[in-house]
């Protein structure tokens, strides 16, 4: 699992190390991990699997290789 294709929902911006996802982030007396958001426009996320789901690229254009 690679991070940097994730978006970090607080700035819109991939993150750019697991510490800046991880954290940890304190919220009402407890630590949480960065909310992500997933970068569809990523080559990387288009080949990802997520829970056992392949995931194609959308975009018939994007020339992945």
């Amino acid at each position: 699992w690679v991070v940097i294709d994730r978006l970090n929902a607080a700035t819109g911006q991939n993150f750019s190390s697991w510490e800046k996802f991880f954290g940890p982030f304190p919220d009402n007396g407890d630590l949480f991990s960065a909310v992500e958001r997933y970068n569809l426009s990523s080559p990387i996320f288009g080949l990802a699997d997520i829970n056992g789901t392949s995931i194609y690229d959308h975009d018939a254009t994007l020339n992945t290789t």
